[in-house]
């Protein structure tokens, strides 16, 4: 689990240098980068799978109001 999160940390980061200077950025490098970040956060989506849909409904309203503020 660590090396995962420091991936995400590491694609968190070229994300955001990403949408900084995106217009010297080549198709393919963006291309890249997108699949990266997709695989990413597959990957942590699995480790963090609701047990229900009743339980993903209740995360989902929990962190509406944080996700409003950010």
């Amino acid at each position: 689990m660590p090396h995962l999160h420091m991936k995400a940390v590491d694609v968190v980061v070229d994300l955001l240098d990403a949408a900084e200077y995106v217009d010297k950025l080549s198709e393919q490098e963006l291309r890249e980068l997108l699949l990266e970040a997709a695989t990413v956060l597959a990957e942590l989506l699995k480790r963090n799978v609701p047990a229900s849909l009743d339980e993903l409904d209740a995360g989902e309203d929990a962190e509406a109001p944080a996700l409003a503020r950010g």
